[in-house]
């Protein structure tokens, strides 16, 4: 999923997709360089 989400941030969906199911794992790609959001 892209970060930039019209109705919610991407991160933060991800946030919320590892609480509900705690197994699932989640591979990030991404063309940003920002060491804050790799992080996140």
């Amino acid at each position: 999923m892209d970060i930039n989400l019209p109705d919610v941030n991407g991160i933060e969906l991800c946030r919320q997709v590892r609480s509900m199911y705690p197994g699932c794992n989640v591979l990030g790609l991404s063309t940003f360089n920002q060491h804050a959001v790799i992080r996140k």
